[in-house]
């Protein structure tokens, strides 16, 4: 609750949209890299958008003494979950077609 006000700042500054083209970004280029196996394509594009948070925010805490740095990778967090859950959902309808085909 430290500094909830600037991470409700971040929402009007264009970082949560940079941020999602960023992600969504990622996720069409390991999708794309995955190969010709649609499950390894969907595995691969989820892996390679889902940053690993937990393991930026200790150099950045460390690091950095601007609070800033820290609410955008929290910020950066939240879309990461709003965009890789819906695409998990697209990428398991997708799949289940071909799979009831076998």
């Amino acid at each position: 609750m430290l500094h909830f006000r600037d991470l409700l700042g971040v929402l009007g500054s264009g970082a949560i949209a940079a941020s999602m083209v960023f992600i969504a970004g990622l996720c069409t280029v390991g999708y794309m890299l995955g190969g010709s196996q649609v499950e390894i394509k969907g595995v691969l594009g989820l892996g390679t958008a889902a940053r690993n948070i937990g393991a930026a925010l200790v150099p950045a805490s460390q690091s950095f003494s601007d609070p800033k740095i820290i609410i955008m990778l929290v910020a950066c967090t939240i879309v990461i979950l709003i965009v890789l859950f819906p695409a998990a959902a697209w990428l398991r309808r997708k799949r289940l077609p071909a799979e009831s085909n076998r």
